[in-house]
């Protein structure tokens, strides 16, 4: 927040992120976790790590059994991966299966964008996205430009569900080859 960036959200020109002003940026910040009491409930805020971008947060409210994703997921569609920003397709891995880890079966899950969802929709996605990493990663290691591995398909039994995967393909294609790969 204290510097310029760039987002590059592939299906548009890529456009300036100015760093905030002074008086814009947050008063209580953390590393990993904060727990704030609010009208009688306990709220964790947690960052498991980079995953859509370096600073993801999921928000879970205890009371009502639901946690809050923020762009990490997105049921209705493949995700965008920031990886000029610090997200990567192993940390949205790591982000959700840690998230699926401190939830409930029975648990609300609220999406950055899309409709309010559930345990198993997340457990989904999270299967979907180590599913086209283990596949990408493979073309990775095999030496696949991009263009060879968009053409073998490594979303295609997703698509259906997920929609058009060429953006996803392009931010993990991105985050592997540069060597994040665990």
């Amino acid at each position: 927040m204290t510097i310029d960036n760039v987002i590059d959200p592939m299906v548009r020109p890529a456009f300036p992120q100015p760093a905030y002003p002074t008086a814009a940026l947050p008063v209580a910040t953390f590393d990993d976790a904060m727990q704030l009491h609010f009208n009688g409930e306990l709220i964790d805020l947690k960052h498991f790590g980079p995953a859509h971008t370096a600073g993801d947060v999921a928000v879970f409210f205890r009371a009502h059994n639901a946690v809050h994703m923020g762009d990490v997921f997105t049921p209705g569609g493949y995700p965008f991966i920031d990886a000029d920003n610090g997200g990567d397709i192993d940390g949205m891995i790591a982000f959700c299966r840690a998230v699926l880890a401190e939830l409930d079966p029975d648990a609300i899950v609220i999406p950055g964008h899309g409709p309010i969802s559930a345990y198993a929709d997340l457990a989904r996605y999270a299967d979907m996205l180590e599913s086209v990493r283990d596949r990408v990663a493979a073309l990775v290691a095999e030496g696949a430009s991009l263009e060879q591995v968009i053409a073998a398909q490594p979303t295609k039994e997703w698509d259906a569900d997920y929609g058009d995967p060429l953006r996803m393909i392009d931010r993990a294609y991105a985050t592997l080859a540069a060597g994040d790969t665990e």
